[in-house]
């Protein structure tokens, strides 16, 4: 290991400094980011430099960052009350809507770290997570949360039962290590394991990157399932630059003719996406 090492210096020594500084230029990966704040902090700064500007759509629908962010404020004083805050966990069962993002940011807001479960989940599964993380409360739409064996509180989103709390913000209970969200693996070699991912770590993501520059003229489409990290970026990519989260239903997404026809209506300008579908994508939308 020593002789391996040397070696490698000894090249480095060899080399002219035009290519020394070339080698470190293509390593320089660090860039600054606002590491000591949290997703909910950022986004709030956004939504008030930018409150006017569309954050969401689906379909015809539109709602600002204005209204996103009051939304949320008041989904946050709902969740304080029934004892969401630092530290503690709020799971959330939601198709693609606004309801799942208002809830997500709620979430953060309160002060906790958002369990994201996709409604196709099998209940035993679904049970199994919620009890492992001891989430306290869940929030769901409609019939999602019917069948489920859980303890925790449940909060109906599209009920608007969170209507009349304030739209204020809430003072921030976080610092930037603590937890932002939680995903389980699949289980697929035993039992499913809880991901933990802290606040900076996402930031680190989205913002202040040395690989994309997403601005308040990006239009980001909402690709993955939530309830993988790949939404992460999609979601926070988004509403942390002042960009606007396009959202088409799950039926649109498995079909390649209508996902291309999202993109092109909706003016998509980034996407988090595999080389495969990029490439069926292309073959039939080649604008």
């Amino acid at each position: 290991m020593v002789a391996k090492h040397s070696l490698e210096n000894g090249v480095f020594h060899k080399m002219t400094e035009n290519e020394k500084e070339l080698i470190l230029h293509f390593n320089n990966t660090k860039t600054d980011y606002p590491k000591n704040k949290t997703l909910h902090e950022l986004f709030e700064e956004q939504a008030m430099k930018t409150p006017d500007h569309t954050a969401l759509v689906f379909g015809a629908q539109r709602m600002t960052y204005r209204e996103l962010n009051e939304k949320a404020n008041q989904t946050a004083r709902l969740l304080r009350e029934k004892g969401i805050g630092r530290g503690s966990i709020a799971a959330i069962i939601a198709d693609r809507s606004f309801e799942m993002i208002i809830g997500i940011i709620g979430i953060l807001k309160a002060g906790g770290a958002y369990l994201p479960i996709d409604p196709e989940t099998p209940k035993d599964r679904i049970a199994f997570m919620l009890s492992d993380t001891k989430a306290a409360v869940l929030l769901t739409q409609g019939k999602a949360a019917d069948g489920i064996d859980c303890e925790a509180d449940i909060v109906q989103l599209d009920r608007e039962a969170s209507d009349g709390f304030s739209k204020e913000p809430l003072s921030s209970v976080n610092d930037s290590g603590d937890t932002a969200y939680i995903i389980y693996t699949s289980g697929s070699t035993g039992t499913p394991k809880g991901v933990i991912t802290p606040h900076y770590s996402v930031i680190r993501v989205v913002q202040n990157t040395n690989y994309i520059d997403i601005t308040e003229d990006d239009v980001i489409l909402q690709l993955s399932n939530y309830s993988f990290d790949g939404s992460v970026f999609d979601i926070f990519g988004a509403l942390l630059n002042g960009a606007s989260l396009v959202m088409i239903e799950k039926e649109a997404l498995l079909n390649i003719n209508r996902l291309g026809s999202a993109i092109n209506e909706e003016k998509v300008s980034v996407m988090f996406i595999t080389t495969a579908l990029f490439n069926m994508i292309a073959d039939i939308h080649v604008d």
